[in-house]
């Protein structure tokens, strides 16, 4: 008889067996009036001499155990402890508590189906439906006792899963490590955030873990959430600046040329990395004017375009006037370029006019272009 069932037999004052079990006899000094263990010995004597219990006949209630605490025991006290928490959680039916610590002290007279006397895996539990077969020799019991019995887990009190219930986090605008924590704090709101800190974050998940000195807390709990990036684009623009210049050109008997650029340096939160699996591009909302042949042709630009990872080079908006002794154009892209090495993505924009005009021709040729992105958005994966 182990120390756990011992125990557990002493603290249960309530239990059927022994409310019913008749006075014992002190049989030499070593034994002490009402001793447990010889109170149930006697109740089990009493039942021997009347008409066995037939089990099938006894309605169950279902069970549900937690084992996190146990995780200490050994076989023996483990399956000890599942039939008495059985017996105890089918109070109503006392015959269900004496068939439970008959099967404790006589085990050799029982067959037990459907049940593994073992602990589930951390933060999970598993459902059997036992059934305890009381076999011929058995003098007290008969028939099949059955009770569907489930066997959980939710592990250590300290373990931060038992305290971050809300995993998902719904949306968290431009997150930062920071902001994963205070969203979690906000969706668990008994957690300790300065016992916890955040690892492995990117635009879709993180874990949070416990402290290495947490004195609260144990283990680690991955959350999810839906990022919202905004780019502001005046804090990525090389300077500040978000308009090119109005490239424009007037030529004769020459060819000329104007150009400029914008550049946009993009430093993801948690990486080029995190950033390429998370979001397949950009989408750039652009607007400006751009004419050919003369500034009276002068027409507004008001568009956008989606450019990708792989995408090196896109056409934002180009124009020409084909002349045979004068001609002009004007053209504007968009590149972009990953570096993993520094962390960062570069979007260019470039815009250029260009006009030619012989001596032979009369008139001038003229060509201008100027672009300003609006905004950057970045477009989610899937």
């Amino acid at each position: 008889m182990t120390k756990l069932f011992l125990a557990m037999l002493s603290m249960s004052g309530a239990s059927p067996v022994l409310a019913r079990a008749n006075t014992v006899t002190q049989k030499n000094n070593n034994v002490l009036p009402n001793n447990p263990i010889l109170e149930t010995k006697q109740h089990l004597t009493n039942l021997n001499e009347n008409d066995k219990v037939n089990l099938t006949q006894i309605k169950s209630e279902s069970v549900s155990i937690e084992l996190g605490n146990l995780t200490g025991q050994n076989p023996i006290e483990l399956k000890e402890y599942i039939l008495l928490e059985i017996g105890t959680q089918n109070s109503k039916n006392s015959e269900i508590m004496d068939a439970m610590i008959d099967i404790i002290y006589n085990e050799n007279q029982w067959k037990i189906l459907g049940i593994q006397f073992e602990i589930p895996p951390k933060h999970k539990e598993i459902k059997y439906k036992a059934k305890f077969m009381a076999n011929k020799k058995n003098p007290s019991f008969t028939g099949v006792l059955s009770i569907d019995v489930t066997l959980t887990n939710s592990g250590s009190p300290n373990d931060l899963l038992n305290h971050i219930q809300t995993k998902h986090l719904e949306e968290i605008q431009n997150p930062t490590s920071r902001l994963i924590l205070d969203k979690v704090k906000e969706c668990n709101s008994n957690l300790d955030i300065n016992e916890v800190e955040v690892i492995n974050a990117n635009y879709k998940n993180a874990l949070i873990k416990a402290k290495d000195n947490s004195k609260k807390y144990e283990g680690q709990v991955k959350v999810t959430f839906n990022s919202n990036i905004i780019i502001n684009i005046k804090d990525i623009a090389e300077n500040g600046k978000t308009e090119t210049k109005y490239a424009k050109v007037e030529a004769y008997n020459s060819t000329q040329n104007d150009q400029d650029d914008l550049t946009f340096t993009y430093k993801p939160e948690f990486g080029t990395s995190a950033l390429l699996n998370a979001y397949k591009g950009a989408k750039f909302k652009f607007s400006g004017k751009g004419y050919v042949y003369d500034s009276s042709n002068e027409k507004a630009i008001d568009d956008s375009i989606e450019i990708l990872w792989n995408q090196k080079e896109m056409t934002l908006k180009n124009d020409e006037y084909p002349g045979s002794v004068n001609w002009n154009k004007y053209s504007s892209n968009i590149s972009n370029s990953i570096n993993h090495g520094e962390n960062n993505v570069i979007w260019k924009v470039k815009v250029s006019a260009t006009a030619y005009a012989s001596w032979i021709n009369a008139y001038w040729s003229y060509a201008g272009i100027q672009i300003k992105v609006d905004s950057i958005e970045l477009l989610p994966a899937n």
